[in-house]
């Protein structure tokens, strides 16, 4: 148990604003209007905003996975919510679209939302039914293809000679590796269409800045550990810039605001400096 997540003594309260702090800092999902059930509770103080949620999560295992090493937990969360816990982003990402792509699955729950280690299933009809059809999944089972977005982007980001320095290669290298990659758009956070981005490899993980800048201009295209992003606004921030791209991430009127949605294959494609 992390040091920020220590159980308590307390009687079970309403709460207002639940939030569900993840293992990333800046991916917060909050979720409302839930009551808490009188087992187990966790305090949780979330980095980000120093706000302290009050939770009873009832924990229950589901059966072992076959041939899947992953501990795949179910916990209550609140009397029409459940949050799974799984071990990344990508299964995360594969649960959540393999629950979208069910036509059961779908109708179960009125929201489906993937972060970095969990599924939350909000608006739920049935618990009980859903924790069942829940214990079906695998990672090993196949979920259909996302959409395919192409960003073309102009490589010209400060951070370029520090990322090449990191991989221990020139500047040029960087680029055709970052295009080469097939990204996937795991999660949301941090800022309304700001998509957590997996495909690159481990080895190629790069650490965020000491101090973030002030602000990070609308459009670039950066790196963190072992995502990558696009910064729908003008925000601070401590990813490392590669360079920027004209696309509108961010759009309340389109049908589907977020360019890049929780599933969407993301490839960036160079253009003039």
């Amino acid at each position: 148990m992390s040091d920020w997540c220590k159980p308590v003594v307390m009687s079970p309260r309403r709460i207002e604003g639940l939030v569900d702090a993840h293992t990333t800092n800046e991916a917060l999902t909050f979720s409302k209007h839930h009551r808490a059930s009188p087992s187990p509770l966790c305090q949780i103080d979330t980095p980000v905003e120093s706000r302290r949620a009050l939770v009873w999560p009832s924990i229950r295992r589901c059966r072992p996975l076959l041939g899947h090493t992953v501990l795949v937990q179910v916990r209550d969360y609140g009397p029409k919510a459940l949050l799974v816990d799984v071990g990344s982003a990508d299964e995360a990402g594969a649960l959540a679209t393999w629950a979208r792509s069910d036509a059961t699955l779908s109708e179960a729950a009125g929201e489906i939302v993937p972060a970095a280690t969990t599924v939350l299933f909000d608006d739920v009809v049935a618990p009980e039914a859903l924790r069942g059809e829940l214990a079906n999944w695998s990672a090993s089972v196949e979920v259909p293809d996302g959409p395919l977005v192409e960003l073309a982007t102009t490589y010209d980001g400060p951070d370029l000679g520090f990322v090449a320095d990191t991989w221990g290669v020139t500047v040029a290298e960087v680029v055709a590796r970052h295009t080469s990659v097939e990204f996937t758009a795991a999660f949301c956070g941090f800022a309304p269409g700001f998509a957590y981005l997996t495909g690159l490899p481990p080895e190629w993980a790069v650490p965020r800045m000491a101090a973030p800048r002030p602000s990070v201009p609308v459009g670039a295209v950066a790196l963190a550990d072992h995502y990558c992003g696009v910064y729908p606004s003008a925000s601070p921030g401590g990813w490392r810039l590669l360079g920027h791209t004209q696309a509108t991430l961010w759009d309340l009127a389109r049908e589907e605001p977020a360019l890049l949605a929780p599933g969407t294959r993301v490839r960036f494609v160079e253009v003039g400096r």
